[in-house]
């Protein structure tokens, strides 16, 4: 029995605010060690995927090879890559590192798809390009095909 290939995308969160570096920043907290920490962060859309949301998912469903975990040897079961990522002023994706290791190469499929999907729309704050994180969730599902009952 083979294993059959089930594409699952997850938005875990599709952006986080940019963070802009504040100037004369007072304290929030007594913990933070330096004042490089102080960010201001955008409260508008953060970065977004030419064509949006529905475009962003048809982009990773096109382009991560759902093939890769079969060819990995990676038996049935779910296997979710959580991937932090940045997108710089310019719109161009840097900084793409996983937060979760689901193993079979699952991380680096996800990584690779990521870093391949080309120019964003930057965040945008009061007026100025700014730095957005993104984390996104590729869930790839194996399940085991179904066996015809015998007549």
């Amino acid at each position: 029995m083979k294993p059959a290939l089930i594409f699952a995308i997850a938005i875990i969160a599709f952006g986080f605010p940019g963070c802009k570096k504040a100037e004369n920043a007072q304290p929030l907290q007594d913990t933070i060690p330096t004042e490089e920490h102080w960010f201001i962060c955008g409260i508008g859309p953060s970065a977004t995927f030419p064509g949006g949301h529905e475009a962003w998912l048809a982009f990773l469903k096109k382009e991560t090879n759902i093939d890769m975990l079969l060819n990995n040897g990676a038996p049935a079961g779910d296997y979710t890559a959580v991937i932090q990522f940045k997108i710089d002023t310019n719109g161009h994706v840097f900084d793409a590192k996983p937060l979760t290791n689901a193993g079979y190469g699952a991380k680096q499929e996800a990584i690779r798809v990521i870093q391949k999907s080309g120019r964003w729309q930057p965040e945008m704050f009061n007026g100025e390009a700014v730095v957005s994180i993104l984390k996104q969730a590729i869930t790839f599902r194996l399940e085991d095909e179904a066996v015809p009952e015998p007549r």
